[in-house]
């Protein structure tokens, strides 16, 4: 398990050169910077209540939902819930090699 901290744990359980696939546990506190990707990527929140900006829309997300993220476009997710359980998708891999820009 990859882990980022007290508020963040990952675990990416597909890691190739083709997809990346994972899955997140984020408690609330967690301060998501905003960033963009050269990947696009999906959101599957299957527990919880969160914030979501892309770009600069901001949008209030529960669980279930999928929310699309195009490449280079700039995000972040900030929970408003207890926890989030997230499930994230590349479709281009390996983790390793997907490039984040910060902004925040």
């Amino acid at each position: 398990m990859n882990k980022q901290g007290k508020y963040l744990k990952y675990w990416n359980f597909f890691n190739t050169s083709k997809r990346v696939i994972g899955v997140a546990y984020i408690k609330k506190g967690f301060n998501d910077k905003l960033h963009s990707h050269t990947v696009p990527e999906h959101y599957y929140l299957i527990w919880g209540k969160a914030r979501f900006y892309l770009n600069k829309n901001v949008k209030f997300i529960s669980a279930p939902s999928k929310e699309f993220i195009p490449k280079n476009n700039h995000h972040k997710l900030i929970p408003c819930s207890p926890f989030l359980i997230l499930l994230y998708y590349f479709p281009i891999g390996p983790f390793s090699k997907i490039t984040y820009k910060f902004y925040d």
